[in-house]
């Protein structure tokens, strides 16, 4: 059986991946059955053949997972896995293929060889699932369920305030109702998240907004990048809040920057920093953008900016505006 699970989604991707996991795993206490291979770890073609072919230990069943062959993998594994494909598939083995992307590689997926691959792979599959963003109902109503599993309920005014600190990221979110649940819950076996304990509690997502700023900055564009900035305001976000998720974002740039020039590959910065691929792609792409002096200076701006917000009268909207201005002229 070969089941594939791909898309934007990681959150659900993960989530259905523990689940099978979790199915297969009953049959196969040790885990010995279950081999998992990720295409950044740069396994050949004939190390993934080998794993599939060999027996099983003690069950009928084994399980080889490949994550982001298809994506981030070798044309030439990729060549060499969809002919393999081809063949009468070995009944002993279920193999899931995982493919986490953002729109990009979506669209790379829609052209060229990659196109035919790809079309290739998906006709070979027992099952696939598509995990596309959430709509925002949708969204609104998994945030609901995830709060109903803790054992409380959620105000539409805070589940909307929900959604604009943290957009469409699954992961935060999960990870912010689990904190809205341990602050309310205590004692109690029901409780009910309100829009001020959101606001007390949640941190906003550093949004794309952010790094077009930040792209903006590096381009010298400063009408481009004051703009950006205003439009994180416009949309309510606190000025304190865009400067905490400036300076993460510097500080990030300021990791992977000497990261890179250690000569750092993409996996081990990606362990380093611990951030999504696709935030991580971005972060990376950013820093080349800099000098690793620009960015001490600019970072070391951020932090005295920082204490002037805790420390002076100023005022945070223009203060943020002459910053931004400050560093690109």
């Amino acid at each position: 059986m070969i089941i594939i699970l791909f898309g934007e989604d990681t959150f659900r991707i993960r989530q259905k991946l523990q689940l099978i996991k979790q199915k297969f795993s009953k049959k196969d206490i040790q885990g010995l059955n279950w081999i998992s291979f990720d295409a950044e770890e740069k396994t050949s073609f004939d190390a993934i053949k080998g794993a599939i072919e060999t027996v099983p230990f003690l069950t009928k069943k084994k399980t080889v997972a490949l994550k982001n062959f298809f994506t981030r993998g070798r044309e030439s594994v990729q060549k060499s896995l969809v002919d393999y494909f081809k063949k009468p598939f070995p009944e002993h083995v279920n193999l899931i293929v995982v493919e986490e992307f953002d729109e990009e590689d979506r669209k790379k997926l829609k052209k060229g060889n990659k196109k035919k691959i790809w079309q290739k792979l998906l006709s070979f599959a027992d099952q696939q699932e598509d995990f596309t963003p959430l709509s925002p109902l949708a969204l609104k109503n998994w945030i609901k369920s995830e709060v109903k599993k803790k054992g409380g309920s959620v105000e539409e005014d805070a589940l909307s305030a929900l959604v604009a600190y943290c957009g469409n990221d699954l992961w935060q979110i999960y990870q912010e109702i689990n904190k809205l649940a341990n602050y309310l819950k205590k004692d109690k076996r029901i409780f009910t998240v309100t829009k001020r304990t959101v606001d007390l509690l949640v941190q906003a997502k550093l949004n794309d907004r952010i790094f077009q700023t930040i792209d903006a900055v590096a381009n010298k564009n400063i009408s481009l990048a004051l703009s950006c900035l205003q439009e994180n305001l416009a949309v309510g976000l606190d000025p304190h809040y865009v400067l905490s998720m400036l300076i993460y974002q510097f500080r990030n740039l300021l990791k992977a920057k000497t990261l890179m020039l250690e000569g750092k590959n993409y996996y081990e910065i990606e362990k380093n920093l611990r951030l999504p691929f696709f935030v991580i792609r971005k972060t990376m792409n950013q820093a080349r953008m800099f000098s690793l002096r620009q960015l001490k200076i600019i970072y070391g701006k951020l932090l005295s900016l920082d204490l002037s917000f805790k420390t002076s009268k100023i005022n945070p909207s223009l203060a943020l505006d002459l910053f931004v201005a400050s560093i690109i002229i």
